[in-house]
């Protein structure tokens, strides 16, 4: 009997939560694994999201463990206290939209006003920082007077990871102290090929010297910290949105983390990162732009777990919206072209979705001809709220409603959850009689408009003509007519668990590290080749490992290898992706690590990847050194053409000559026909698809 240890003290506890629009979702988890078992949910909660979301997710979290307390294993061993269960819990990842909802909804009182250093000498001036944001957004995020928000200072390296010129220590010191009689708080430092390995010193250096000229309180985001790979413009976007996250994110860490501790949480709590990894909540106050858009990330990968499908579209039908993606090897495929939030150009790695205004509470309208309309519009987190649904009581006729009043199999759970609050409320038949007016036919027609928005959804997001598995989760999947399987679909598949997909997806949340780096072979050698690609996966693996990652766990994904054309010899930028799950037992050294990962001016800093992966530049000690081509203009020469400066760098290859032209050409052809105040936004985006990368990133 002495060795006798309760079935609930054996438990390895997660708590995955997703914040929605409509909904917040909690889920408890035993994690254990080995001899066939798998993580299995202990008790879920769904609950309205709040006004108030640290709130709404503490009472979420708190309902959730109360639920644990009615299972067999602790009613046995006289488990009657939450307090009991949450001290055992290993860790707390939390899934939110609240950073991407500021900067969707222009939310100027939650977003800090930016001023942009940007490091790049006479050259790269041709396209501005904030030029891509949209004017509302802008007036959000740049500090005004908009002339103060934009400075210009030396520094950058060419592609070669040669230094374009050295930081002017005197120059910036003259910036920073015109910042500080501005009263500028928020500052992105971005200098060209800052993400080449070894080559972000230059923003180190102008950051020190901004923090001694204007103190301790300057807040300064590093371009090369928040997003790796290349392209100066997309870069700095995403530094600056992340700057003008920073306050809010900051204020909503600290909540959660308070929250949690009144909850008697003493384990570390993570937020879900835009690609399924996890960011401690002491990372995510520098850098919530990691974490802004990873809802549809944990519905996918929690979809994967909880059916173990590995490649198909998994549909995630919420309050609100509907969100599609596509899995692939049980990992969601991430999006090829171009990336944009809230209308601005990001290169960060974001999953390829697609949202449409299909939910629970969306609203449903008829024209004269009884033309069924559904959404965008949504009741949202008001759906059992005297304004939300017929079905709770509600003056407002919604997709839910027509899911019961259809009379649908797939209803069936939502129509016995009205009946017993109706037979709670002692109002029984009211939702029948609000329905009753609405007409057979109509609901029909909803009923039918629906599928047809489910039907190319799928479509559109599968992208071939061959039959895939969907899978269907969130609290909105009663929306679709499982019972018909639709042309181009093999089979649809669901769970009793898909309801809170998204967060099981956050608890089950991984470590990943990406890794880039570039390499050059003298005459293709294919034996050397495999070396390097040998040497990187291995940094891979166990930079992944020393980033919090259980050894026994690291997979690799890679290699992604692209040719760098326009150059002598053959040059390759690879990319590597480890991914592995969260060593519990090193969890405190994890916070440590990144803690000073974030120390923006530590001596050795230039020398250290960031944690969201290393860059290497071809100056790298494992790739062989690029002598620079010779200059073909000078800083100073204009292109003739209208006077407008070269957009190609001071030190290019002759190759790019007549590409320079025709580029010069095509800016002045717009600027004549006035289509746009910054004409290479667009030339640029057409470009990218067949320049070089590295000849964008100094325009």
């Amino acid at each position: 009997m002495s060795d006798y240890v309760p079935e609930w003290q054996q438990w390895k506890l997660y708590i995955g939560v997703d914040v929605g629009g409509t909904n917040t979702d909690a889920v408890l988890m035993d994690g254990r694994t080995g001899d066939g078992r798998r993580p299995t949910v202990l008790a879920k909660h769904k609950k309205q999201t709040s006004e108030d979301v640290t709130s709404g997710v503490a009472n979420c979290i708190q309902c959730t463990l109360q639920k644990c307390l009615e299972l067999p294993a602790c009613n046995r061993d006289g488990v009657t206290s939450v307090d009991q269960l949450s001290s055992r819990v290993l860790r707390v990842c939390i899934g939110t939209t609240h950073f991407v909802n500021a900067i969707v909804q222009r939310r100027g009182d939650m977003l800090a006003k930016v001023t942009v250093l940007r490091l790049c000498g006479k050259t790269s001036r041709g396209v501005p920082p904030f030029c891509d944001f949209p004017a509302g957004l802008a007036r959000c995020v740049q500090f005004q007077p908009a002339a103060k928000s934009i400075h210009y200072a030396a520094g950058g390296h060419e592609y070669n990871a040669k230094p374009m010129s050295e930081v002017d220590v005197e120059e910036i010191r003259r910036i920073a102290k015109q910042m500080k009689d501005d009263g500028v708080r928020h500052v992105v430092v971005s200098a060209v090929f800052s993400t080449l390995h070894r080559c972000n010193t230059h923003e180190l250096q102008a950051a020190e010297i901004l923090r001694d000229v204007i103190g301790s309180k300057l807040s300064i985001t590093l371009s090369h910290q928040v997003a790796g790979g290349l392209g100066l413009l997309e870069r700095e976007n995403a530094a600056i949105m992340n700057e003008s996250l920073r306050p809010l994110c900051a204020q909503t860490v600290r909540a959660f983390a308070k929250a949690l501790d009144n909850l008697g949480f003493r384990c570390p709590f993570f937020l879900t990162k835009n690609d399924g990894t996890l960011i401690s909540g002491s990372r995510a106050k520098n850098l919530p732009v990691l974490a802004f858009s990873s809802g549809p990330t944990n519905s996918i990968r929690g979809a994967h777990f909880l059916t173990l499908v590995t490649d198909g579209v998994v549909i995630d039908l919420g309050g609100t919206t509907s969100d599609a993606g596509y899995i692939q090897n049980g990992y969601p495929r991430q999006a090829s072209s171009e990336v944009r939030v809230a209308g601005v150009s990001v290169n960060f790695t974001m999953p390829d979705t697609l949202s449409i205004g299909l939910g629970g509470g969306s609203h449903v309208e008829f024209d004269d001809a009884g033309n069924a309309t559904v959404g965008p519009l949504s009741v949202g987190y008001k759906l059992e709220m005297a304004d939300g649904a017929y079905i709770f009581d509600g003056i407002r006729l919604t997709a839910s409603d027509v899911a019961v009043a259809s009379g649908h199999a797939c209803a069936a759970p939502l129509r016995e959850y009205v009946e017993r609050e109706e037979e709670r409320k002692g109002t029984q038949g009211t939702c029948e009689q609000r329905l009753t007016t609405v007409g057979r036919a109509r609901v029909d027609a909803a009923w039918q408009r629906i599928q047809c928005m489910v039907t190319d959804l799928i479509d559109v997001v599968k992208g071939s003509n061959d039959n895939v598995t969907v899978i269907l989760v969130g609290g909105g999947s009663i929306l679709v007519d499982t019972s018909s399987v639709p042309a181009g679909v093999a089979r649809f598949v669901t769970h009793k668990d898909s309801d809170v997909a998204n967060a099981v997806g956050a608890a089950l949340g991984q470590i990943g590290f990406v890794l880039e780096r570039n390499y050059e072979l003298p005459d293709n050698d294919g034996e050397l080749r495999r070396k390097f690609l040998d040497e990187f996966e291995e940094e891979a693996r166990s930079r992944c490992e020393k980033a919090g990652a259980l050894k026994s766990t690291i997979a690799i994904h890679g290699p992604i290898e692209l040719r760098m054309g326009y150059m002598p010899g053959f040059r390759y930028r690879v990319t590597y992706f480890a991914v592995g799950d969260v060593d519990d037992s090193a969890q405190i050294d994890l916070h440590h690590e990144d803690d000073d990962a974030l120390d923006l001016f530590q001596g050795d800093g230039a020398d250290k990847d960031e944690a969201t992966g290393g860059a290497a530049g071809l100056g790298s000690p494992q790739a062989k050194r690029v002598p620079s081509p010779e200059p073909l203009l000078a800083e100073e020469d204009p292109v003739r053409l209208g006077k407008i400066h070269s957009i190609a760098s001071p030190a290019v290859c002759k190759d790019f000559k007549l590409i320079e032209y025709l580029s010069a050409v095509a800016y002045v052809g717009l600027l004549q026909h006035g289509l746009s105040k910054h004409p290479l936004v667009w030339l640029v985006s057409v470009m990218q698809r067949w320049m070089p990368v590295f000849y964008i990133e100094q325009l």
